[in-house]
């Protein structure tokens, strides 16, 4: 179980992560002499939330293979088609896999949570469980919202990119983190970075 140092609402040290002014900038190691313990907060942290789409994966050219069939948006077929198709087509965001690693690395226990709906889900759960090394049985869809989910597992913090994502994790009493959606997604609704005053990870785009 590893520590997160929080400052009121300014700062947060992670590992090899700073988390300052709702930005985040990475560090060779830990920085715990940059805080003044006197108004440092510990939070234990074990279980680790990531969202899929535009978080681990840049994953519109997935969508696009489904918009592009013969299958009405967003509809069971649609869904079949997209989720068989992030192998060869989605990109993994590396600067959100560092991020991932790192709480691996640190021992915290790594939940994926999507949204999509899980028609033909298990050829993406393999994906993702081969390409991230999580468990096939920590990997979730939630095509009805994330909060139910992530207060079953007890989730301390989790990533995500849409303004959902940021609500549902403070709704589960979870910390909540902003990934930056590519300015390339097709996907350009519910994303107001900083809106809920969350912080919001730099250079997380790709």
């Amino acid at each position: 179980m590893k520590k997160f140092f929080r400052r009121g609402l300014e700062g947060l040290v992670l590992g090899t992560l700073i988390f300052v002014s709702g930005c985040v900038k990475t560090t060779p190691a830990v920085v715990e002499e940059l805080v003044d313990v006197q108004d440092v907060q510990v939070v234990e942290v074990q279980n680790v939330g990531f969202d899929v789409d535009d978080t681990l994966l840049f994953s519109t050219p997935a969508f696009m293979k489904g918009f592009e069939s013969d299958t009405r948006p967003f509809s069971k077929e649609f869904w079949e088609v997209v989720n068989v198709s992030d192998p060869g087509n989605s990109i993994v965001k590396k600067s959100v896999e560092k991020i991932l690693i790192d709480h691996q690395e640190a021992g915290d226990v790594i939940y994926i949570i999507t949204a999509r709906k899980p028609y033909n889900g298990h050829v993406m759960k393999e994906y993702l469980s081969e390409e991230f090394s999580v468990p096939i049985e920590n990997i979730y869809f939630a095509p009805d919202g994330k909060t139910e989910l992530m207060i079953d597992l007890e989730m301390d913090i989790f990533y995500g990119d849409a303004d959902t994502d940021i609500t549902d994790a403070y709704d589960a009493g979870a910390i909540a983190y902003r990934i930056e959606r590519s300015t390339e997604s097709s996907y350009t609704e519910k994303y107001n970075p900083g809106k809920y005053g969350e912080p919001i990870i730099e250079n997380s785009e790709w």
